[in-house]
């Protein structure tokens, strides 16, 4: 085996060895093995021809050994190598130490509440691990009268398991097994008391002398009531006399954020008003969280008007808002509601109409209908031309026709649409003939002559169709008169 290692005494042993020699054959070495307590475990015998030397025994007694291989060629030189083994004795009991309750009986139990036992345990030969602790009751003949409970010990031998136990006076039995079933136990006296009447802070109250914690020592009647969540005078009142007592019983406390203690609509999210007070203690009076808070509009060009898209609440209008919102234009302190609309290409009234009519610095167009150029009396006063109302001139007479203007200079047999032939519109019908003809005559044995023109009395009127003589020639030895004649409409301006 290697170094140190360990052996129960009821245990084989094998014992192996490899020895050599540059001038003797393997076969022909005397081998011994020997150990410091034994003496020599065998005699003298040949090596394998590998060389191999084993051992096996049972004999050995528990404690420490130091095993020797000794080797001896045949020149009557000899080796040797050593090493040490312990060999535990498998019938040595486990060891135990009771912890709690203390074995002096210092340590008493409460009726009702699991107690912790705790014992430490040990073993010669087996792990911790592999040890079985039972705690048992014991009855007044000796014999176990109630199995507590069974503890399986950790590595470094702590055993730890809880039972409850009635008021009263106990023997307790405790009781470690090892492997081998060897066993050692222990019993003490354990007192269980009533809670009640056990002062288990040791700060001189019990529970039926008021202490209302008998786990802490610095809760008691005696105590001084500090800040820290506590009953420390056990007078029923939480950190009462301290910041963190909710003086108003509103359910906060100045420790819990209450600013004003003695009000109890004042606390930590409660309900906010415009009232001048910090009504939910938040470090903000009458903020933009109070119910009746209003809503104000940005009046970024600070014209008196807001923009409806950009608002805030709160108790009273902030730099910069105001409570109107509709303003058009934040960003044009010309432009609002009722404001003077201008040609400038923006809504300066806030009405939804750029530029209407009627803004500062409109001009005048008349309608032109026929698109001629020339307006009717009809007008508008705007930034711009809109639809017909184009015009800078008021003086077409015949808005419908677009012949029809001051500027026309063509005679019409039609008339313009209206039954009138003022073109020109100058106020008259203007005819473009009114020659009427004459006599056409002559002298005898010369030509005859005459101006040819419109017949009847007086020229036609406008758009009027009447014959038109023409060619005054003789039509015998002593008489003139008009060859031809044509049917003309009679054209005015």
């Amino acid at each position: 085996p290697v170094e140190s290692t360990q052996f129960h005494s009821d245990e084989t042993i094998a014992f192996v060895g490899q020895v050599d020699d540059r001038e003797t054959a393997a076969e022909s070495l005397l081998v011994s093995w020997a150990t410091d307590v034994e003496g020599l475990l065998t005699e003298e015998s040949l090596a394998d021809a590998d060389g191999r030397v084993t051992h096996n025994t049972t004999a050995l007694t528990p404690g420490e050994h130091v095993v020797t291989l000794r080797v001896l060629d045949d020149k009557g030189k000899s080796g040797d190598n050593s090493i040490a083994i312990f060999v535990i004795n498998a019938d040595d009991p486990p060891t135990m130490s009771i912890r709690h309750p203390a074995p002096d009986g210092s340590e008493k139990g409460e009726e009702g509440v699991p107690f912790d036992f705790e014992v430490i345990v040990g073993d010669p030969q087996d792990d911790a691990t592999d040890l079985i602790v039972t705690i048992n009751r014991i009855a007044e003949d000796g014999s176990v009268a109630e199995r507590l409970c069974v503890a399986l010990p950790e590595a470094d031998g702590v055993a730890s398991c809880a039972a409850e136990l009635d008021e009263g006076t106990y023997t307790l039995s405790f009781e470690v097994e090892d492997t081998d079933a060897n066993v050692t136990e222990q019993s003490l006296v354990y007192v269980v008391e009533s809670g009640l009447n056990i002062d288990n802070d040791l700060d001189g109250f019990t529970e039926n002398e008021g202490d209302c914690d008998d786990l802490d020592y610095d809760t008691n009647p005696d105590a001084f009531e500090s800040l820290n969540g506590v009953d420390d005078d056990c007078n029923g009142l939480i950190d009462d006399t301290t910041t963190a007592y909710d003086d108003d019983g509103d359910g906060f406390s100045e420790e819990a954020g209450d600013c004003n203690d003695d009000d109890a609509t004042i606390y930590p999210y409660a309900s906010e008003w415009c009232d001048g007070i910090d009504n939910d203690c938040n470090g903000t009076i009458d903020g933009s969280d109070a119910l009746d808070a209003l809503i104000w509009y940005a009046d970024v060009d600070r014209d008196g008007y807001g923009d409806a898209a950009s608002i805030v609440t709160d108790c009273e209008a902030p730099d910069g808002y105001t409570d109107d919102a509709s303003d058009c234009d934040d960003t044009d302190d010309d432009s609002y509601p009722g404001g003077t609309e201008v040609c400038d290409g923006a809504d300066n009234d806030c009405n939804g109409i750029i530029d209407e009519e009627d803004a500062l610095g409109c001009t005048t167009y008349y309608r032109d209908f026929d698109d001629d150029g020339y307006g009717s009396t009809l007008s508008v006063c705007a930034c711009a031309p809109i639809g017909h109302y184009t015009s800078g001139f008021n003086n077409d007479c015949y808005d419908s026709n677009a012949e029809v203007n001051v500027a026309h200079a063509t005679h019409h047999t039609n008339h313009r649409g209206d039954g009138s032939y003022d073109y020109n519109c100058n106020g008259i019908e203007e005819k473009e003939n009114e020659t009427m003809k004459s006599d056409c005559s002559g002298i005898i044995g010369f030509s005859c002559s005459g101006t040819e023109g419109w017949d009847g009395s007086a020229p036609p009127s406008c758009g009027e169709t009447r014959d038109w003589r023409y060619n005054c020639e003789r039509d015998g030895l002593f008489s003139c008169g008009w060859d031809d004649r044509e049917a003309r409409t009679q054209a005015c301006l």
